[in-house]
C-alpha cells in the first residue's frame, strides 16, 4: 500500500476516463470498445487514435453513459452513472464499484468511511450530509482517490503485478522447502547399508525408520521400483538416519 499524487486528474471534468488495473488513470475521449481492446483519443479535437488491451483496464468512465467495469475475464459490466462532488473522496472496490465517501481513513485491516445521504433542506432544497460510519476489509479495495488529488493504491490488479507476486510466492515456497529439507538432513547422519538377500525397500525403510520413497530419492533409484520388490544382494544404499537412533 502506498500513496501517489494524481497528475491533474479532475474527476469533475466533462469527458471520459480510463482507469487501469495498476491504478493509473487517463483522461481521454473514448471512441470504441471491442471484445479485446478500447480505442480512444487524448484530445476531443481529434488527433492520434490509441488502442489499449481491455485486459489492462479496470473501468471505463463515460461522460454520459457512466461507468463500465471490465472483469478479470474481460467481460463488461455496467456500473454507476453518478457525479463525484469536489468535497468527496472516492473508493473503488475490486468487485467493480465506485463509492463516493467522506472522512475516509484506513484503520488496521479495514477502510472506514461515511457515504453521502441526500435529503431535503430549508424550503425543499437538497441537503447532502455524511451518513453512518461504514467499514470494509482492505482486501476488498482497489484504490482510494482523495479529494485533494492523492491516491492510496491498496491492491494492484494488473496481470504483471500478479505474475510478479506469484513468482515471488513460488520462490519463497521453494526456499522454505529447501530449508526444511536441509533442516531434516542436519538432524540425520549418513550410513551405508549393504543389501542382504531377500531384503526389500519396505524392510530396509522400517529398519531405519524412514520412508521407502526417501531411499529411492537419496539413491537416485527408479520411481517405478516397488516397495516389496527384492533388491539385488550386496547393493549399497545411502540412508539418512536420525542422530538419536545411531
Amino acid at each position: 500500500m502506498f500513496m501517489v499524487i494524481v497528475n491533474n486528474i479532475n474527476v469533475f471534468a466533462q469527458n471520459d476516463l480510463i482507469i487501469y488495473r495498476n491504478g493509473d488513470e487517463k483522461r481521454v475521449k473514448l471512441v470504441m470498445v471491442s471484445s479485446d481492446e478500447v480505442t480512444y483519443k487524448e484530445s476531443t479535437k481529434g488527433g492520434t487514435t490509441f488502442r489499449d488491451n481491455l485486459s489492462d483496464i479496470y473501468m471505463l468512465k463515460f461522460e454520459k453513459r457512466g461507468n463500465v467495469y471490465i472483469t478479470e475475464e474481460g467481460k463488461r459490466k455496467a456500473g454507476e452513472n453518478q457525479k463525484i462532488e469536489k468535497d468527496e473522496d472516492v473508493i473503488y472496490f475490486i468487485e467493480g464499484k465506485e463509492i463516493p465517501a467522506y472522512n475516509v481513513r484506513i484503520s488496521g485491516s479495514e477502510v472506514v468511511y461515511q457515504t453521502k445521504v441526500v435529503g431535503k433542506g430549508f424550503l425543499g432544497s437538497i441537503k447532502k450530509t455524511a451518513g453512518p460510519i461504514t467499514s470494509r476489509k482492505l482486501t476488498d479495495v482497489f484504490f482510494i482517490r482523495y479529494k485533494d488529488g492523492t491516491k492510496d493504491l491498496i491492491n494492484n490488479l494488473s496481470s504483471e503485478y500478479k505474475e510478479a507476486l506469484n513468482k515471488a510466492r513460488i520462490k519463497a515456497e521453494q526456499q522454505a522447502q529447501e530449508e526444511e529439507e536441509m533442516r531434516k538432513i542436519n538432524e540425520r547422519k549418513v550410513i551405508f547399508h549393504n543389501v542382504k538377500k531377500g531384503e526389500t525397500l519396505s524392510i530396509i525403510a522400517n529398519r531405519y525408520h524412514v520412508r521407502y520413497q526417501d531411499i529411492i530419492e537419496w539413491n537416485d533409484l527408479s520411481n517405478n521400483l516397488k516397495q516389496n520388490a527384492k533388491l539385488t544382494p550386496d547393493m549399497q544404499l545411502m540412508i539418512y538416519v536420525k542422530k538419536s537412533n545411531q
